[in-house]
């Protein structure tokens, strides 16, 4: 740590100590949480955790109105802006005291265990929450301590993986103590309210939620097509949908060569993902309809059947999950004007989600170049022998890392198609969540 870094933490906490008046013994009578008398002796000595730094500078409601207005001039901002009244601003806005102070000490800060990191997964029990576990375990990720709980409100449970059985336990806070990385794979509503917890106990959050991925200050991630997002982190880093990953992945090597200019997708999506209880409806209702000789079909039910409705409805044309596509799409490329017309479809298939794709580029290409890019392009692999009836199916994905691309094909010199397939389990959503944590891990260490 340098003198200059040393030196501006130190007058950050002398600023709050003399707007507080407090002297060194108040700390433990007001069970105050920021502790400065100990964060002061961390920030003085090359051993300096970022843990107690977020520990003591991330709750707005312990900080006085004096406190407040200093720390606010020390960091050039209005107190409105450092320290706004939405708990969710305070923590992901750019201009907050949380987000300036992580700024200000990120370099200095060992932010986690670099070597084996302490893992917690929240939701451990749903069909995400088990693929994350058995992907762990299939990649070695080096961890110290694996922590497994339920969604608040869940129950403790057991199962097997790997001929392991695995106990999770019900949701408390105290399992973020002590965690570096925290996965989150639970409903939307879970991820803001207990997400902040988890930062402000030093983790950093690998959330799986659509909540954050559209907030400016998180990153959204895909590690084969934009990784060097991973040092825009402030705590929190957003997977995207599981339609959007696969979809992505094939794009980008495209948009970088030859700028897309329009994409439309039509999604053939899995009963996976819609979750344990989905899946375990639809495996009971095709039973029951073969057994009782295909009558009495709901025409609104996934067996035998294709529902063009996934998510809820925007109220204008969309259904949420077109809109994720659209939008997740051009954040991850960078193309915040891309044009792009989706359609989303339930089909019943257990798992694996399928995209028919076609897109037109600013810039021709001749035949063969997209087959060439697809087949350089890490985390895809192409099979592309429509002779021979070699094609991507859902069946063939199920259960693989690779996201397939075949049918590939050049309608004029500037718009193909293809079709592109992929676990939405694994790619979609448990895989790119632990290599976005493996990801995390090279950066800490220097690695490129």
């Amino acid at each position: 740590m340098t003198q200059r870094k040393r030196s501006k933490v130190n007058q950050l906490v002398d600023e709050y100590i003399k707007a507080e008046n407090y002297k060194r013994t108040s700390w433990r009578e007001k069970g105050n949480l920021i502790e400065i008398y100990t964060f002061k002796t961390f920030a003085s000595d090359l051993s300096f955790s970022w843990r107690t730094l977020r520990a003591g500078f991330c709750d707005p409601t312990r900080f006085s109105a004096r406190a407040k207005e200093a720390i606010a001039k020390k960091l050039g901002v209005n107190v409105e802006e450092a320290f706004p009244d939405d708990k969710e601003h305070f923590y992901y806005s750019e201009k907050s005291a949380y987000s300036l102070f992580s700024n200000a000490s990120n370099e200095m800060a060992t932010e986690m265990n670099k070597n084996k990191p302490t893992v917690v997964i929240l939701g451990a029990t749903g069909l995400v929450g088990k693929t994350l576990v058995s992907i762990l375990i299939e990649r070695s990720f080096p961890m110290t301590d694996l922590r497994l709980c339920s969604s608040p409100g869940g129950q403790a449970k057991e199962f097997t993986e790997a001929d392991k059985t695995y106990k999770v336990k019900p949701f408390e806070r105290s399992v973020f103590d002590g965690a570096d990385i925290v996965f989150f794979s639970g409903p939307d509503d879970m991820s803001p309210e207990y997400a902040p917890d988890a930062i402000s106990a030093g983790a950093v959050v690998i959330d799986n939620s659509a909540h954050f991925r559209m907030k400016p200050d998180v990153p959204l991630i895909i590690p084969e097509v934009n990784p060097y997002r991973i040092k825009d982190h402030q705590g929190l880093i957003a997977n995207p949908n599981c339609t959007t990953a696969g979809l992505v992945c094939a794009l980008a090597p495209i948009d970088k060569k030859f700028e897309l200019e329009w994409i439309a997708a039509s999604s053939y999506q899995a009963i996976s993902g819609a979750g344990v209880k989905a899946s375990e409806s639809f495996i009971a209702e095709t039973k029951r309809v073969v057994e009782d000789n295909f009558k009495n079909i709901n025409p609104m039910d996934f067996p035998f059947n294709l529902i063009p409705a996934v998510g809820s409805f925007n109220g204008v044309q969309n259904f949420n999950e077109e809109d994720r596509l659209i939008e997740e799409t051009r954040k991850i490329l960078e193309r915040p004007n891309l044009v792009i017309y989706p359609t989303c479809v339930r089909v019943p298939v257990l798992n694996s989600h399928s995209i028919s794709t076609t897109f037109r580029t600013e810039k021709p290409f001749r035949p063969g170049e997209i087959e060439m890019l697809l087949a350089d392009m890490p985390g895809v692999e192409v099979i592309d022998d429509p002779l021979n009836r070699k094609f991507p199916t859902p069946v063939m994905a199920d259960g693989r890392d690779p996201v397939l691309v075949g049918r590939i094909r050049r309608f004029d010199d500037r718009t193909g198609g293809m079709w592109v397939v992929s676990d939405n389990l694994r790619k979609g959503a448990a895989l790119n969540a632990v290599q976005i944590a493996e990801l995390l891990l090279q950066n800490q260490r220097g690695e490129s």
